[in-house]
């Protein structure tokens, strides 16, 4: 069973070229003013983007596009976001209150 969690997680997810759905930050904004985003850092010298290979427990394999991010980078993909970590593994960022817009 689907947890709701993981998908709207899924829902606001990037396509190749940067596309995203701009729903997700709007349906948060039922539970919270702004959202805070954790995502894997991107590493010197390390590519961007890149599809990667995921095999479940279940034995299936599935391909993903995988985008990796500064600090800043991400701060600016939600909107003007604050970083409020920029470590070697993981970058967390704080978006601005969605229900400004």
């Amino acid at each position: 069973m689907t947890s709701p969690a993981s998908t709207r997680a899924r829902r606001w997810s990037r396509s190749p070229g940067g596309a995203s759905s701009a729903a997700a930050p709007s349906r948060a904004t039922r539970v919270a003013p702004s959202l805070i985003v954790l995502d894997a850092a991107r590493q010197p010298g390390g590519a961007a983007e890149e599809w990667q290979e995921r095999r479940l427990n279940d034995g299936s394999r599935h391909r993903v596009y995988k985008r990796f991010f500064t600090a800043e980078c991400l701060a600016d993909e939600v909107g003007g976001g604050r970083v409020l970590h920029a470590g070697h593994w993981f970058v967390l960022v704080a978006t601005p209150s969605l229900r400004d817009r």
